[in-house]
């Protein structure tokens, strides 16, 4: 029997094809095993009262419970459930232990974490927190333990695959851990500072300070009468480039919106990722009843509404950082 190369190719196409579809069903087997279960009563300690979760048809949960604490231990719990694998990710890039689990790959991000100590500067903002912010840290991480300690659970197939240990207790440090990874995501500061060191150590400090904006006393700028309220052209921002990154949020007047009352538009500008940054969840509570989006990895709604009021967040752009050149001393 002679077989062409076309039937070689086509031979190693279809095998590699079935192959595929093998792993992707047995990744889908696999992730089908592990996922959390979501009906039915859980016994747990810690709790004032008990506490209701009803998930909608988004999956959305709602939680109802007697105190302030136990909707914060119950939004941990919820986390916990759904994010794990995404909030030991986090924990372990905030506290630079990536290579612990992937190896070689993951030391460029513990060194870069270390660095920059995430952890460090966490325990500092633990440390200055109010006792209202340690309480709701300490109800969240108690939750979040409670569903890892919980006999049902079972570890998400993507640190399965990759061979990593169980999770380790949560805690409020790690909450804060993530914090200052964030902060430090959207601020971008340190950035410009480097380039523009490179600037000066390439031409000079005098040709470097030309290329920053500023105001200059002794060059004032004179506009003719009527030029600044001339209308913008259609295509002056055409090729304006990009804008970088930011967000950005707007209220609609009751009158144009035609309902009660003004409605608020957050866009937060985070990247698109899978699984997202947000969780979309209701929290209710004591005096507590808001509904929005959080982050796995900390309590409380970061954007959405209560009762009374609509919340969002947008960057400002400040410059909250500054980078040092460490000299070390060759003597030490």
């Amino acid at each position: 029997m002679k077989f062409s190369h076309e039937c070689l190719d086509f031979s190693k196409k279809l095998a590699t094809g079935l192959l595929s579809d093998l792993v992707k069903g047995g990744i889908r087997l696999l992730d089908r095993t592990r996922q959390p279960v979501l009906d039915g009563t859980f016994k747990t300690t810690g709790l004032d009262g008990p506490v209701e979760i009803i998930r909608d048809r988004f999956a959305v949960p709602h939680i109802y419970a007697s105190s302030v604490r136990d909707a914060f231990f119950a939004q941990g719990f919820v986390h916990a459930q759904d994010r794990m694998c995404q909030m030991e990710l986090y924990r372990r890039f905030g506290q630079g232990q990536l290579a612990e689990v992937f190896g070689a790959a993951g030391l460029p991000l513990d060194k870069a974490a270390r660095v920059l100590g995430f952890k460090q500067t966490a325990l500092i903002d633990l440390e200055n927190s109010s006792e209202e912010l340690k309480a709701a840290l300490e109800a969240y991480s108690d939750g979040v333990n409670s569903w890892r300690t919980n006999p049902n659970y079972k570890t998400p197939v993507e640190l399965a695959l990759v061979g990593a240990p169980r999770p380790q207790a949560w805690s409020p440090l790690d909450c804060m851990v993530f914090a200052r990874m964030m902060i430090w995501q959207l601020c971008r500061g340190w950035a410009s500072e480097i380039v523009r060191a490179r600037l000066y150590e390439a031409v000079g400090a005098e040709k470097a300070a030309e290329l920053e904006i500023g105001d200059n006393s002794a060059n004032p700028l004179h506009l003719p009468d009527g030029i600044e309220v001339s209308r913008l052209g259609p295509n002056l921002l055409e090729n304006s480039g990009p804008r970088g990154m930011g967000s950005n949020s707007w209220v609609v007047t009751p009158k144009l919106a035609n309902a009660d009352g003004a409605i608020l538009s957050n866009d937060m500008h985070l990247p698109l990722m899978l699984p997202s940054f947000w969780y979309q969840l209701h929290l209710i509570g004591g005096h507590l009843n808001v509904a929005g989006v959080s982050l796995p990895g900390l309590p409380m709604v970061m954007g959405g509404h209560n009762s009374h009021i609509a919340w969002g967040i947008t960057l400002a752009h400040t410059d909250a950082e500054d980078t040092y050149i460490e000299k070390f001393n060759p003597d030490n």
